[in-house]
């Protein structure tokens, strides 16, 4: 455990400290091809608690992995990142990254994870501050909002027309 101890630290030493990090920045990076500052922003942002860079920079972890340790790290991260908002592409990930695991890297990660959960927060998400005018607010008010399956909210499903029945 003590190697990936030593991983853990060096897989989020990231160069860059800076403070007011926001995933849009790291999404823009990444779409324009440099992968290199797109995951020192998604590690920054991952150590900042930020579940969806977490996701991204596990996934980074795991296509570039240079050990088995990355691996594990990429496992742990990934679990880390399913804790509070809970996706199907995270578990997709979590699912690839277990069955590339050993018994004994399983027990690693596990382990690894429980010091991950002590160590860094999740859930915390670290968008640009976005301010709307009061004119743009009444435009998304004003604007026919429409409902398709499972985002159908309760109250507004009272409200809406049913088929078939004369409305």
């Amino acid at each position: 455990m003590e190697q990936f101890e030593g991983e853990l630290e060096s897989a989020f030493a990231c160069d860059d400290a800076r403070d007011n990090l926001i995933y849009q920045d790291a999404i823009l990076l990444e779409r324009e091809g440099d992968l290199a500052s797109a995951s020192e922003l998604f590690c920054n942002l991952a150590a900042a608690g930020d579940d969806r860079a977490q996701f991204k920079y596990a996934d980074f972890l795991q296509k570039n992995a240079k050990n088995r340790s990355a691996v594990v790290i990429a496992s742990a991260l990934a679990n880390l990142s399913n804790q509070v908002y809970k996706s199907a592409r995270k578990s997709q990930l979590i699912e690839a990254l277990e069955q590339t695991l050993s018994d004994h890297e399983k027990d690693l990660r596990n382990s690894l994870f429980s010091k991950m959960v002590g160590v860094f927060s999740t859930g915390n998400r670290l968008d640009g501050n976005q301010y709307l005018s009061k004119k743009d607010l009444d435009k998304l008010r004003d604007k026919k909002r429409l409902f398709t399956g499972s985002r159908i909210k309760r109250e507004d499903a009272k409200s809406l027309p049913l088929r078939g029945h004369g409305n």
